[in-house]
């Protein structure tokens, strides 16, 4: 019987609790929270998303990845208002909403502001590029995975709905990039695998697990540097030319932070695509940090999506700053 099994058959929080650390640094802290004098007037408190924050406040020590679904909400929240405000006002009310084009417009809308300030010298785009500064490996592990198992597994023929949204999200979004990487480490990783339908499920048949790794690892440490940096080089397969991957402009930026990791990491933990992340077998001390960056970060854009709303107002920006300097000392 598993250790997980186990647990089960004796359900206790704190032996659940005592399972998810026993192999896991565990980090105290409390971050600073969101508010408003705004927030006195009942007519100006959104209420939805308050309710869905404190939830997630509740947990966010013990579970930060939990935590991230609570606030999901509250971000949800936002961008369906946001999307609903720019639909009735252009009298295009025969389109129908969905969170891809709820997330499009939320980018627009953050890309308006963003040179709005903050603190005298830090506008809206500069904290965001801080809190990319920060951004770690395990996300783009995530992303790297999506790409190049989505890419070989389309070029096989597997139906779309088996490869899964982010894949082809992130080729629409971003297709310059998207181009680039499979011309390069889509190939390599085409070269090892034949992807097949077995028992209704996707199998790789991954020739090389080492190179695999290899390959998958390398992606997510370019597309790492690329968000930190806004630009990177790799190399084609011959390794004779570097080719450049770059964040061509400011909302490609919003739009890779909020729809492409954001997003991708809220939809697989939803709809149980992946196993719940402490809960892993493989979950490490990289786990954790990484729960917690997500959900700061989340917090940083749940703010600027109230804010768009005019829910809460600029200076109330400025706790993002503080969370910044709290999340330096956590990672």
């Amino acid at each position: 019987m598993s250790q997980i099994t186990e647990i089960l058959e004796n359900y206790s929080k704190e032996n659940h609790n005592n399972f998810l650390y026993e192999n896991i640094k565990r980090i105290e802290f409390k971050i600073h929270p969101l508010k408003s004098d705004l927030w006195n007037n009942a007519s100006l408190r959104p209420n939805i998303a308050i309710s869905h924050l404190l939830d997630s406040y509740s947990c966010l020590s013990e579970r930060p990845d939990m935590a991230f679904t609570f606030l999901w909400k509250s971000i949800n929240y936002c961008y369906k208002k946001i999307a609903t405000k720019k639909i009735l006002n252009s009298n295009n009310t025969g389109v129908r909403l969905n969170d891809s084009q709820g997330l499009d417009d939320f980018a627009e809308k953050i890309e308006s502001i963003k040179n709005e300030n903050i603190f005298p010298n830090l506008t809206i785009l500069d904290l965001l590029k801080e809190y990319a500064k920060l951004i770690q490996l395990k996300p783009c592990k995530f992303l790297s995975n999506h790409i190049l198992k989505g890419y070989v597994m389309k070029q096989a023929g597997i139906p779309n709905f088996m490869i899964g949204s982010t894949y082809s999200s992130f080729k629409s979004s971003n297709s310059d990039l998207h181009n680039k990487i499979v011309s390069t480490y889509g190939e390599a990783y085409k070269s090892i695998s034949n992807p097949r339908i077995q028992n209704y499920e996707v199998d790789l048949q991954i020739s090389d697990l080492l190179k695999s790794k290899s390959i998958t690892q390398s992606l997510a440490e370019k597309l790492q540097i690329l968000i930190v940096n806004g630009t990177v080089d790799i190399q084609n397969r011959n390794h004779s030319q570097n080719i450049n991957l770059r964040i061509s402009n400011d909302k490609k930026l919003i739009e890779l932070l909020l729809k492409t990791i954001l997003y991708t990491i809220r939809n697989n933990s939803v709809h149980g695509n992946v196993v719940s992340r402490l809960n892993s077998a493989y979950a490490n001390d990289e786990s954790l940090k990484t729960a917690i960056y997500i959900y700061f970060l989340g917090h940083y854009f749940l703010s600027l999506g109230l804010y768009c709303n005019q829910e809460i107002e600029l200076e109330d920006l400025q706790v993002n700053v503080s969370n910044l300097e709290l999340l330096k000392t956590l990672l």
